[in-house]
C-alpha cells in the first residue's frame, strides 16, 4: 500500500521516514515502511496479518500503476471506505461523482469481482475496472474478458489497461469475437491527453476459422474436455449433437464478447434447446430469454451482470430466430415463434 495512517494523519510512502509509527488505515494494524530497488516505496503488513486488501500481495507493476494512475487522474490514493470495508485503489471527484479506479494485476474470480463492484455501487460510486499485463497479454491470444468488459455509448464494448511501461491508458474499443472467440478490437492510448490509434485487430469468418473450431470441438470431447462434456450432454439430453452444427449457427453478426464461448457453440446449444420445446403453442419471449441465460451460465458467460450484458445476450437469441425465420424455418405470431411445420 502507497499510504498509512501516522497520528491519525494519512501519510504517503514516498514521505515517510524509517522507523515511524504507521498502521494500516482498513484494519489499524501496524505497517512496515519498505524501500528497495525493484518496488517503489511502500508500506507492508506483517506476516500473517489480516486486512481488506491482504488478500492480493502487491507487485511491482500494481505499486507503480496506482501511482502513475494517481499522478494522471490527480484522485487521492487507497482512501478507506469503512462501510464496505473496500479500499480503491484511486478515489476521484468530479462535480458531482465519485469514481473508484481499481488496478488489477492478479487473478481475481469474477464473484469477488462483482462483490466489490456491488460494494461500491451501494455508495452510488462509479467504478473503472483498468487491468495489468497479464491481462492484457492473455486477452490478446484468447477470449476470458467478459467480467470486464463495459458498455458506451461512444466506443461500444470496451476494456481498459494501463500501461505501466508507457505510464498512459490504453483502452481495446468496439469489441467483437469470432467464430473461435478471439478479440477483436481498436486499440487507442491517451498520450500527454491525445488518443492515438495504435492497432486494429478485424473479425475474419473463413473457412479455416471454421475448421479450427470444429478440430477444438472435436479434440474437447476426445480428450473428455469438461466444458465440453457438459455441453454434449445439454445437446444429447435434448436428443441433438454438439459437433453436428446448423449452417445457422455459423452467423457473420457483430457479436460481442459476453458469452464466454463461440457463438457458434452458443448457437447450437441454444437452438438445441429450442428443438427439444416446439409445439403447437409456440416459444413465448420471455421463455427465450429464460433459455438464453441458461445457455450462457452453461457457456461460463456473463449470465449476470448488468443490464446492458443482459440485454445484449437476449439480442443474440432474437438475432438467431430472426435467421430462422429469414432461412424459413419459423415464423413469428402474436409475439411467439413457431416452427413453419406447426405455425397455424
Amino acid at each position: 500500500m502507497l499510504i498509512a495512517n501516522s497520528a491519525s494523519r494519512r501519510v504517503s510512502a514516498s514521505a515517510a521516514v524509517r522507523g515511524g509509527d504507521y498502521e494500516c488505515p482498513g484494519c489499524h494494524e501496524p505497517v512496515v515502511l519498505k524501500r528497495g530497488r525493484v518496488k517503489i516505496a511502500h508500506f507492508s503488513h506483517q506476516k500473517n496479518g489480516l486486512c481488506v486488501r491482504q488478500e492480493e500481495p502487491e507487485t511491482a507493476e500494481h505499486l507503480s500503476g496506482k501511482w502513475q494512475i494517481q499522478q494522471q487522474f490527480n484522485g487521492d490514493l487507497e482512501v478507506y471506505l469503512s462501510v464496505i470495508s473496500q479500499r480503491p485503489d484511486i478515489l476521484c471527484r468530479r462535480a458531482n461523482r465519485l469514481i473508484a479506479i481499481e488496478f488489477q494485476c492478479s487473478a481475481l474470480s469474477t464473484s469477488r469481482l462483482e462483490e466489490r463492484t456491488d460494494g461500491y455501487r451501494k455508495l452510488g460510486i462509479e467504478v473503472v475496472w483498468l487491468l495489468g499485463k497479464k491481462y492484457r497479454d492473455r486477452f490478446k491470444k484468447a477470449s476470458g474478458a467478459h467480467p470486464f468488459v463495459v458498455f458506451t455509448q461512444r466506443d461500444g464494448w470496451l476494456l481498459r489497461f494501463w500501461r505501466v511501461d508507457c505510464e498512459c491508458l490504453e483502452v481495446w474499443k468496439n469489441l467483437q469475437v469470432d467464430w473461435l472467440n478471439r478479440l477483436c478490437y481498436r486499440s487507442n492510448c491517451l498520450v500527454a491527453g491525445q488518443w492515438r490509434e495504435t492497432g486494429w485487430i478485424q473479425v475474419r469468418h473463413t473457412a479455416r476459422e471454421r475448421q479450427l473450431l470444429e478440430r477444438q470441438i472435436t479434440i474437447g470431447l476426445k480428450t473428455r474436455n469438461r466444458r465440453f462434456l457438459g455441453w454434449q450432454q445439454f445437446c444429447y439430453w435434448r436428443n441433438s449433437l454438439l459437433q453436428v452444427i446448423p449452417d445457422v449457427c455459423w452467423t457473420t453478426r457483430v457479436i460481442p464478447p459476453v458469452l464466454g464461448t463461440s457463438i457458434v457453440i452458443w448457437r447450437r446449444l441454444l437452438l438445441a434447446q429450442l428443438d427439444a420445446n416446439w409445439s403447437h403453442q409456440g416459444i413465448k419471449e420471455r421463455q427465450l430469454w429464460r433459455w438464453s441465460q441458461q445457455v450462457t451460465e452453461l457457456t461460463n458467460g456473463a449470465a449476470s451482470g448488468s443490464s446492458a450484458v443482459l440485454s445484449t445476450q437476449y439480442a443474440l437469441a432474437i438475432a438467431l430466430m430472426a435467421d430462422l425465420e429469414a432461412n424459413g424455418q419459423v415464423i413469428r405470431k402474436h409475439h411467439r415463434w413457431f416452427k413453419r411445420s406447426s405455425a397455424s
